[in-house]
């Protein structure tokens, strides 16, 4: 069983989380770059953009050029702890579909409602004052009930609207409902999850509608349903290897490659590197290591309690910024500076800490004993 082979928590991948999450915001730095250039930006590279400017760059160019490749390992991570954890439950009926609905509702909806209710007024704001959306120009009704409802990541509208990361988190919501389906079912052989793999990444290649494939719904479903089950197949090569009962050395070596995988990396064009071997290598030295010795990592752990508060909080936080610069007397060029990083930074886990003590825990311990008539699982 998962539990005699691995320890009730892996803190290593809560800090692997937060890390992931605050790569994210690197990568979103560059809203303030774009803001003011009458450029729409979607998530893409603009090559007339003067990139160096961002605070500190030389230091964290692999996050500001790179960082939009977390949410792969996000969709990884997930995968991985949503087998260690549900797979035999699911399995063996201990988790219903209403049980499991509910635990993901109420971990997931509650700060993503406060999050989209908070863009909408700010995004309202800064048309009235300064003419224009701040980067997603898509806030409508229509899509505001797209985000309503966890489907902005599914093609049936742009996914960069209102709080435009919410795409991820549309997708992997779909994703779950596949996962619970195919435990219940008893699909958790290796091959099975490498067919869903496969699934993922014809997705991504897949001739569909023009209505649904001009929102790129199929390509985020796909990165999300192959990221998932790559994390799944990684927690089974796991707990193979840990039932073998692995010699130090090996688990130095697996740690070492990862190392060496990480600064061997090859540049963007070849993403598929990352999805199929850096980040499951990545996942299996962490887990090969924290269950040899003991990471003093416990204490770093809330980086993955937040992790997701960043990554909802970081976009509406700059649009609060954007509308606060002038009523504050301040240069746009101070987005630029080293002092505008690390105060968005702190100001950005401040607020993550302070939703998941008095928000999203409350609401999710709110909503579970209201929901579920059996107490939480």
């Amino acid at each position: 069983m998962q539990t005699q082979l691995l320890p009730k928590h892996l803190y290593s991948l809560d800090v692997l989380r937060g890390i992931a999450a605050l790569a994210v915001v690197f990568w979103h730095w560059k809203h303030f770059l774009v803001y003011g250039t009458g450029l729409d930006l979607e998530f893409i590279n603009f090559p007339e953009l003067d990139y160096d400017r961002q605070p500190l760059f030389p230091l964290f160019e692999p996050f500001y050029s790179q960082g939009i490749r977390a949410v792969d390992l996000f969709f990884c991570i997930s995968g991985f702890v949503f087998y260690w954890l549900y797979s035999n439950r699911v399995r063996e009926g201990e988790v219903d579909l209403r049980q499991f609905s509910v635990l993901r509702f109420s971990r997931l909806y509650p700060l993503h409602f406060v999050t989209l209710i908070t863009v909408a007024s700010l995004q309202a704001f800064i048309l009235v004052e300064q003419g224009r959306f701040f980067i997603f120009e898509t806030n409508d009704f229509y899509h505001f009930i797209l985000s309503l409802f966890f489907l902005s990541g599914l093609g049936l509208g742009s996914p960069y609207s209102f709080n435009a990361p919410v795409w991820s988190v549309s997708a992997e919501v779909l994703v779950y409902f596949l996962f619970f389906a195919a435990c219940r079912r008893g699909w958790a052989r290796p091959w099975q999850l490498a067919f869903f793999v496969s699934v993922g990444f014809l997705l991504q290649e897949a001739s569909l509608p023009a209505n649904f494939d001009a929102y790129g719904g199929r390509v985020m479903i796909g990165r999300c349903v192959a990221g998932f089950f790559i994390g799944g197949l990684t927690f089974y090569l796991a707990r193979y290897l840990l039932k073998r009962g692995l010699s130090r050395g090996f688990r130095v070596a697996i740690f070492g490659l990862s190392i060496f995988l990480w600064w061997a990396a090859p540049d963007r064009h070849l993403g598929l590197f990352y999805t199929v071997v850096l980040y499951p290598m990545t996942l299996l030295s962490l887990v090969m290591l924290e269950t040899w010795v003991r990471l003093p990592l416990r204490r770093l752990s809330w980086l993955g309690d937040i992790s997701y508060s960043i990554y909802l909080i970081h976009f509406p936080l700059q649009i609060l910024l954007v509308i606060m610069l002038p009523l504050l007397g301040m240069n746009p060029d101070f987005f630029f500076t080293p002092t505008a990083l690390f105060a968005f930074f702190g100001v950005l886990i401040a607020l993550g800490l302070a939703s998941f003590h008095w928000l999203e825990r409350p609401a999710e311990e709110w909503l579970r004993n209201r929901l579920l008539e059996r107490g939480n699982p």
